[in-house]
């Protein structure tokens, strides 16, 4: 909560009235206080402002709510019954009788809570500034630093005597410096003196070991507010660049409306200051060597101590020599995997890689190489051990071959030798060991999962505006994984492999759902696509398949929703800004489709499928002349697309060219597998030119390629109605209505037949259920409008006539509609 929350609403209006009519004058006087805007002190009868909680006069406490005299620490009035807040002692910010720290200014409130602000509650004087708590920003509580690495952190630590265990923790706000010195501190207390407690000592310990190897207690949501106060200080300070940071880095804890919409406008008046660093390929190369160095470090010093263990205490056998004696692996294990996950996450932030399979990728090699160092550095120093102490004499050269042997390949012998040697020593080591590559692999994956996500975050905050950008970025980054993938292919070959076989399992998976799609199972193709989601989240691919398959269903909220997310996921595809253009159309919500549209035709000029799509969406739009433009660039860029050519004999023919149009189904046909669609297309052509014949034989072509066609039966059912055949129209439609339920044209002729029979009501359920799958659609406005008019619901009949008329295209076979529907509207006019 920032700035002063001096009172909060806990007692309505109707619980004071009833306390009021019970008697008692301060209550009645609370009722009186709560109607104008200042009442008489009680105790000196000066004037005090309606809601002040002192009298300026006097300095007689007061409720805000009643007026009722009250004590300098009461919790509650006894008047009214009003709570009343806790501030801090220092900044004055109100806090939680539960809070250890002040969330404001990071001051322990150990010593006790305040009933008042430090700070002056009387009303300032014109000529001086109202006080705010903006006068004291965040620090850290140990050097005073005031930066984007500031947490509230807890950090537990135990500390056991034999029967003795107890559990304490270091908390406070600190900068990155001393929270991890203090990490660090309650890391070796907690992994060296832990154990040493019985029972609890044995059950304490690793849990919070646990907990550390978590980074601690850092709450969430303060942790954010403490960010965005010091950002709103460092705005005030005008430093700018240290407010974005401070943004950003509240959003690394979680995502947040708040800070993301803050942080845009800060980018968008510092362009400077959003744009992306450059991939470079270094710190990859100081992370592995990095990693190196700590796991041979490790080795080393469990050596060391081990050795020194060995002399002062000889071979001991009792439970807590042994517990002893394994307490500095533990300890340097343990601390090593806090230091892999911070040089995980240098190494990302370094990179600025958002690529999540690159960052597992990396976060993996680190940590099985740290975890491999620590063999090879036990075995270098027990190679220099034996140099030393030992009796090389066997010659200059084969101590030196030896040494070489030793530093490539004596980790992997060390550890044989370990696990080979049979006793409970290496038994233990090898249980150990495996505790250990769990945990180096889970640390250093959750580093990378969390630096990964936030860096995508970043992007997709920074990349709003700025395509090309985004694009240039990312092949940066591609060329950057494709070196690192070559000099670490012997580690990293299992998870390339993984990936290749995950993209062949989705690339015949989403094969499947298109056949679904063409066999009119939309709802089957639905629920594949929302189980590919739920597993891959991140595919933009899939969320685009969704969204268009939610937007066939008329689900366009939903279908908004994955193609918002696809658009976010991926801003330099034009496909999933034409598909969004065409769902925010549906949605009428015409000024973001026409700029999702700008998008796609910036992003997508060479892309034939971003054209494809182009050409659907003004299709939809009734802008065929775009149309026609879009399907024609598509043919030019693949010359042998069959769905392009049909998409453009579409464009045609809605313009009249119907030579053109003819041409080009011919074409269609001669270039397609299926010539299904191909044909339907030809038939809904010879329907425009008014030839039913033409019409029927192609609808039959179309259905005998494949009988169980939804749009071929559609595309029958409307020759046989504009024939006068309505039962046969009817038996067409309900087929493919059987086939396909989604299939506008056939919930039309449903509609349409249904009507002509006289059964009403059935014939405006299938209505209404057209509209609802394309509300865009003039024809379902007229079918609409006609089981209106013959219902007697004229001011429907007129609002869906209208809507008709609005839309309305011409066609031949339309004409007549519109004739009725002008004639209707002017009888009722």
């Amino acid at each position: 909560m920032l700035g002063y929350t001096r009172y909060r609403e806990k007692i309505g209006p109707t619980y004071r009235q009833d306390r009021a009519e019970k008697g008692g004058k301060a209550m009645s006087r609370s009722v009186n206080y709560a109607q104008g805007p200042s009442h008489p002190c009680p105790r000196c009868g000066e004037q005090v402002p309606a809601g002040a909680d002192r009298c300026p006069s006097c300095g007689q406490p007061l409720c805000p709510e009643c007026g009722a005299t009250v004590g300098e620490h009461w919790s509650n009035c006894v008047a009214c019954g009003a709570k009343r807040d806790l501030f801090c002692p220092e900044c004055g910010g109100v806090v939680k009788p539960r809070d250890r720290i002040c969330p404001h200014c990071g001051v322990s409130l150990e010593a006790g809570l305040d009933r008042k602000p430090a700070l002056p509650r009387a009303a300032p004087q014109p000529s001086t500034p109202a006080p705010t708590l903006g006068q004291r920003a965040p620090a850290c509580a140990v050097c005073g630093r005031q930066d984007e690495t500031l947490r509230l952190v807890v950090f537990p630590y135990v500390f056991s005597v034999v029967v003795m265990t107890s559990r304490q923790a270091f908390s406070g706000v600190w900068c990155r410096k001393h929270r991890n010195r203090y990490w660090v501190l309650s890391s070796l207390i907690t992994s060296l003196a832990g154990w040493f407690g019985f029972p609890f000592g044995l059950i304490y310990t690793p849990l919070t070991l646990l907990k550390l190897a978590q980074g601690g207690e850092q709450p969430l949501g303060q942790n954010q507010h403490l960010l965005q106060v010091l950002a709103r200080h460092k705005l005030r300070a005008g430093d700018t660049a240290g407010a974005i940071r401070c943004l950003e880095e509240a959003l690394r804890l979680g995502d947040d409306g708040a800070s993301q919409r803050r942080l845009l406008n800060l980018y968008k008046k510092h362009p400077l200051s959003s744009q992306e660093p450059n991939p470079r390929l270094w710190p990859l190369f100081v992370a592995i060597l990095g990693a190196v160095t700590l796991g041979i470090t490790i080795g080393l010093l469990d050596y060391a101590i081990m050795s020194g263990f060995s002399i002062l205490f000889g071979e001991g056998s009792s439970i807590l020599l042994t517990i002893l004696s394994w307490t500095p692996w533990v300890t340097l294990i343990f601390l090593g995997g806090l230091g892999i996950g911070q040089i995980v996450e240098w190494a990302l932030r370094r990179t600025s890689c958002r690529q999540k399979e690159l960052g597992l990728a990396l976060a993996v090699v680190l940590a099985l190489v740290a975890l491999y160092g620590t063999q090879q550095g036990a075995a270098i120093a027990d190679y220099v051990w034996w140099l030393l102490y030992g009796e090389p004499t066997n010659g200059f050269l084969y101590n030196l071959f030896l040494g070489w042997f030793t530093l490539t390949t004596g980790g992997a012998l060390w550890l044989a030798d370990q696990v080979a040697s049979g006793n409970a020593s290496g038994t233990i080591y090898l249980v150990l060991f495996v505790v250990a590559t769990v945990y180096y692999l889970t640390t250093s994956v959750r580093a990378a999962n969390g630096i990964v996500r936030w860096q995508q975050t970043l992007a997709t905050i920074r990349a709003r505006g700025k395509p090309a950008q985004a694009r240039i970025l990312q092949r940066g980054w591609l060329a950057i994984g494709a070196v690192f993938v070559c000099l670490t292919c012997s580690l990293v070959s299992l998870p390339i492999l993984g990936t290749a076989t995950f993209i062949t399992e989705n690339a015949v998976r989403m094969k499947q759902i298109a056949d679904l799609h063409e066999q009119g199972q939309v709802d089957q193709a639905v629920a594949e696509l929302e189980a590919l989601v739920a597993e891959n989240p991140d595919l933009v691919i899939v969320r685009s398949s969704l969204g268009a398959s939610y937007a066939m269903r008329g689900q366009f909220e939903q279908a908004r929703r994955e193609l918002e997310i696809a658009t976010n996921l991926q801003p330099e595809s034009g496909v999933p800004h034409a598909l969004l253009a065409t769902v925010y159309y549906f949605l009428d919500e015409t000024d973001l489709a026409k700029q999702e549209l700008r998008q796609a035709e910036e992003l997508g000029q060479d892309d034939e499928t971003t054209q494809i799509v182009l050409g659907h969406a003004y299709q939809y739009m009734r802008r065929f002349a775009e149309a026609e433009d879009h399907y024609r660039k598509a043919t030019e860029l693949d010359p042998e697309d069959a769905e392009a050519q049909q998409g453009l004999a579409r464009a045609y023919a809605a313009q009249g060219k119907y030579e053109q149009a003819l041409a080009t189904c011919n074409r269609a046909l001669e270039l397609a597998e299926d010539p299904t669609d191909a044909y339907v297309t030809l038939g809904h052509v010879h329907i425009q030119r008014e030839d039913l014949d033409a019409a029927w034989a192609a609808f039959s072509a179309a259905r005998e390629a494949t009988p169980g066609d939804a749009s071929a039966h559609a595309g029958l059912s409307r020759v046989h109605f504009l024939r006068g055949e309505v039962a046969k129209s009817l038996q067409e439609a309900e087929e493919a209505v059987r086939l396909d339920p989604y299939n506008r044209l056939a919930q039309e002729n449903v509609a349409l037949a249904r009507h002509a029979l006289g059964d009403l009501d059935l014939a405006l359920e299938a209505a209404q259920e057209a509209v609802r799958l394309n509300p865009q659609a003039d024809t379902a406005y007229y079918v609409l409008g006609l089981c209106y008019r013959d219902s007697d619901q004229r001011d429907k009949a007129v609002q869906a006539f209208e809507t008709f008329l609005d839309l309305y295209w011409d066609r031949a076979y339309v004409r007549e509609w519109k004739a009725e529907a002008e004639a209707y509207l002017m009888e009722q006019k």
